[in-house]
C-alpha cells in the first residue's frame, strides 16, 4: 500500500474498549508495506471508506486484510426547490391520536434500539450484539440531551411510540442522524409522517438543504427519500480491518 494515516478515535476507543481507528489517507505515495502493517496494528479495528470510483484503493485495502462491509450513502434534499419549485410530494395526512414529543422513556429507547441492530454495520465488529445495542440507547439517550444531535423527534399514536428521529442543524444544512419505526407501526406511512415533520422543521429553522446518511442495506429508507426529492449525492464503500 502507499501512504496510510489512521486518525485514533478516542470516543469510539473508550466506548468499545478497544483501540478503533479511521483510515484519513487512501493509497497515494510509496511506503512499505511493514510500515503500514505497523501502523495498522496499533488498532483493533480500523475503519476506511472508499468511493467507489476507486477501486484501486479497495483493492490496496483489502490486500492488508480489510473487508467490505456496506455502501455508505449520502442523500441531500434542497429545501428552497422543494418547498418553492413544486417538488414538495403530498404530505403524509397525520392520523387520529398522534403526538409529537422530543423525549421517551428508556425502555422505549432499548427497543429501537433493538430495533436498528439487524441493519447495523458495527454487527461487524467483535463485539456481541449486546453491546452494539447499548451504543445505539446511548445516541438516543444523547439526542435527547442535545448530544450526538441536537434533539429529538418523537411520535406516539394513540399513547404507542410509532416513530423517533434526531436531527442536527450546522450552517444552514439539518442532519439527519437515527430514524426509526417501531415494528408494529411500519407499512403504515409513519416515516413519511417522520420525514414531512423533519422537513418542515428543518425550513422553520432556517436550513437550506437537509443531508442523510444510510446504509446500503437499508432498501426501505432508500426508497422514502427518493419518493422526497433527496438525490444521492455520494457512494462509498465500508471497508473494516480487524484483528
Amino acid at each position: 500500500m502507499d501512504r496510510v494515516v489512521v486518525e485514533p478515535l478516542a470516543w469510539d476507543s473508550d466506548f468499545w474498549g478497544f483501540p478503533v481507528g479511521m483510515v484519513l489517507a487512501e493509497p497515494g505515495d510509496a511506503r512499505g508495506d511493514d510500515d503500514v502493517a505497523r501502523e495498522l496494528d496499533r488498532f483493533r479495528v480500523v475503519q476506511a471508506q472508499v468511493d467507489l470510483a476507486r477501486a484501486g484503493a479497495a483493492r490496496e485495502l483489502a490486500s492488508h486484510g480489510f473487508f467490505p462491509v456496506d455502501n455508505r450513502l449520502e442523500h441531500e434534499l434542497d429545501l428552497r426547490r422543494y418547498y418553492e419549485e413544486g417538488e414538495a410530494r403530498e404530505h403524509a395526512p397525520t392520523p387520529p391520536g398522534a403526538t409529537w414529543l422530543t423525549s421517551m422513556e428508556r425502555s422505549e429507547a432499548r427497543a429501537y434500539a433493538e430495533q436498528l441492530l439487524p441493519q447495523s454495520r458495527f454487527n461487524a465488529f467483535p463485539v456481541p450484539a449486546s453491546r452494539i445495542v447499548d451504543f445505539y440507547e446511548l445516541w438516543i439517550e444523547k439526542a435527547q440531551a442535545g448530544a450526538f444531535d441536537d434533539g429529538l423527534l418523537h411520535l406516539k399514536i394513540d399513547g404507542a411510540s410509532a416513530g423517533f428521529a434526531s436531527t442536527r442543524l450546522r450552517d444552514g444544512v439539518l442532519t439527519m442522524g437515527l430514524i426509526g419505526v417501531d415494528t408494529a407501526f411500519r407499512g403504515g406511512g409513519v416515516f413519511e409522517l417522520l420525514l414531512d415533520a423533519m422537513l418542515a422543521g428543518a425550513r422553520r429553522d432556517g436550513a437550506r438543504s437537509v443531508t442523510m446518511t444510510t446504509e446500503g442495506i437499508n432498501l426501505a429508507a432508500r426508497r422514502s427519500f427518493a419518493r422526497h426529492g433527496f438525490r444521492l449525492t455520494r457512494d462509498r464503500l465500508w471497508m473494516y480491518r480487524i484483528r
